[in-house]
């Protein structure tokens, strides 16, 4: 039996299952079986391994080692980095209608302070599995 991780290219759809872009999800190929198991956001479905190759196209395989942290930090980094352009926009927004902007200034600073405090452990674990 082989185990291993796979992350989605694109938000993928094969009703009732769903996969989200840039989350991870297990597959399982058992020895002396005519189909593999993926799990989705519902639960997990089979496919016949005729068309595995052609399913696994819409994933990428997760290395063994600390890619999987590494994969979860990109993550939050991203959404960081557009929450904190948002932020900004919001701040502009209410500067420019004369309201108080000032408790959103904080939670920027914060969200930037977070920020870089994840991009860090970001590259480090990076650092790690380059040296793998």
């Amino acid at each position: 039996m082989k185990k291993y991780k796979v992350v989605a290219k694109d938000n993928l759809e094969a009703p009732p299952h769903t996969w989200t872009k840039g989350l991870d999800y297990e597959v399982i190929e058992e020895d002396n079986k005519d189909y593999f198991t993926i799990s989705s956001n519902e639960g997990a479905v089979n496919y016949f391994n005729s068309v595995k190759d052609i399913t696994l196209e819409n994933f990428d395989e997760l290395e063994v080692g600390n890619l999987s942290r590494a994969r979860e930090l990109q993550i939050i980094k991203s959404a960081l980095e557009l929450d904190i352009v948002s932020q900004k926009e919001c701040i502009e927004e209410l500067k420019s209608k004369g309201k108080d902007f000032h408790p959103w200034v904080q939670w920027l600073d914060d969200s930037e302070k977070i920020h870089k405090k994840i991009s860090i452990e970001y590259m480090n674990e990076m650092a790690k599995e380059k040296s793998l």
